[in-house]
């Protein structure tokens, strides 16, 4: 072949070559380990949580809270329905009955709410999530936050808290008088407050309260009597002896004058806005006291009691409550909101809250916290908890919220002198555990 032809041979080759790479696909892309990849957005999750603390603990407590989550968690995004306490039940039993999932996180009434959602089937078991969380139960204040019904857990209390014996510091300076370290001393001390100048009232008393009524007041004085509310079986039993008696001392304070004028138709906004008119100096409540007093005085010097041990019968226990967390069963998203749930009851999530609040956040690490505080509230706290634990009192789930109301109706009839305590006792108990199937 002439070199002529052979030079167009070999162009014509190259010709082609160059032709059938422009027209081949393009090689597929590296999708190795080591290859890079443009970001991608993570997928994000949103659960919401239906709860009436935004209006008690300040929207922007909870907005800090949630950005704390939210911060650990990207892939979860926390939104709340925030609801006015009274409206609560009702939202969740609406809720659960149309078979929706409008709600992931519940807020939760263990004593009020608990047991009737339980028959709706609108709750979620928690002991399998709980149990598999390690370290979940040993991080909680006392075994008995976490609250059983019907063969499972339900509910775990976010803060647990005693209804005590919370006074003016001010108005006890003043008139020379030491706080009470028992009931006895107590009446006396109101003795003393009422002849005196320095307030209008000794004690307060709201007894015209749902369940305060029962638990505040009555409940308070059960448990330094050593009385229970409950059996091992859940069971109602407080018209015992015990119970005869609470409601007989609080009798006492009632016809012998010792209690502000109308106590019989107060409730926990009258004391609060009476004690920080400073017209009493004195009354029966749970460690909020301090906020919702200073909100509107400011220097407010509210205080608990050091821990009580009764004169007589030696006990030293306390009336004690939560309000508590619980998952919807028919939320979509139940792992996340368990997330959301161990967020809120850990180390960092309960002592962030107890710093903007100075509520009780149900934790060890958080309650450790309380005796080495200047807090007068607070730091009476962990004795009243440690040191007669067999006659502290808890919450248990009723058959009906509305069972309360009955109570506080029965309670003032004892006061005007229409009933007598043991048969108004008698018929209370047996209303409470006549739609309670393990009692019949």
């Amino acid at each position: 072949m002439s070199a002529k032809r052979s030079l167009f041979v070999w162009s014509l080759v190259a010709a082609l070559v160059l032709v059938m790479a422009a027209c081949a696909p393009a090689p597929a892309a590296d999708t190795g380990a080591d290859a890079p990849m443009a970001d991608a957005e993570p997928e994000v999750v949103e659960i919401n949580w239906v709860e009436w603390w935004d209006g008690e603990y300040s929207t922007e407590s909870l907005d800090g809270l949630i950005a704390l989550f939210e911060e650990q968690n990207p892939g979860i995004k926390v939104t709340r329905t925030p609801l006015g306490w009274d409206s609560m039940y009702d939202a969740i039993v609406t809720s659960a009955q149309a078979e929706t999932g409008d709600y992931d996180v519940l807020g939760m009434e263990p004593c009020c709410w608990m047991s009737a959602l339980v028959k709706l089937d609108a709750l979620e078991p928690l002991s399998s999530y709980i149990d598999g969380s390690e370290g979940f139960r040993d991080r909680l204040v006392s075994p008995l936050a976490i609250t059983e019904w019907a063969g499972d857990e339900y509910s775990i209390c976010w803060y647990l808290m005693p209804y005590t014996y919370a006074y003016d510091q001010d108005v006890f300076e003043e008139a020379g008088l030491d706080p009470p370290t028992n009931w006895d001393e107590m009446v006396e001390v109101t003795q003393a407050l009422n002849e005196g100048d320095e307030v209008e009232f000794g004690l307060g008393a709201g007894l015209n309260a749902s369940f305060y009524t029962m638990y505040y007041h009555w409940g308070a004085r059960l448990a330094q009597l050593g009385g229970d509310l409950y059996d091992d079986n859940n069971c109602a039993i407080f018209n015992s002896d015990e119970g005869v008696q609470a409601m007989e001392d609080w009798k006492e304070l009632y016809v012998n004058n010792l209690l502000v004028d109308g106590a019989i138709g107060m409730g926990q906004n009258d004391l609060h806005d009476l004690m920080t008119a400073q017209r009493v100096a004195a009354y029966f409540t749970g460690p909020w006291v301090g906020s919702a007093v200073t909100l509107n005085r400011p220097d407010a010097r509210i205080a608990f009691a050091p821990a009580w041990t009764d004169a007589e019968t030696g006990y030293g226990g306390y009336q004690w409550a939560c309000s508590g967390l619980a998952i919807s069963s028919n939320s979509e998203h139940k792992e996340e909101a368990w997330k959301f749930i161990e967020f809120l009851l850990s180390d960092e999530g309960s002592i962030y809250m107890s710093e903007q609040t100075s509520v009780t956040y149900a934790t060890k690490a958080n309650f450790a916290r309380f005796g080495e505080m200047d807090n007068p509230i607070l730091k009476e706290v962990p004795p009243m908890l440690s040191q007669d634990p067999e006659h502290n009192l808890f919450f248990a789930p009723t058959a009906d919220f509305s069972v309360h109301d009955e109570w506080v109706a029965a309670f003032q009839a004892v006061l005007d002198g229409d009933r007598e305590a043991q048969e108004a006792l008698d018929a209370m108990v047996e209303l409470w555990n006549q739609d309670l199937p393990q009692c019949q």
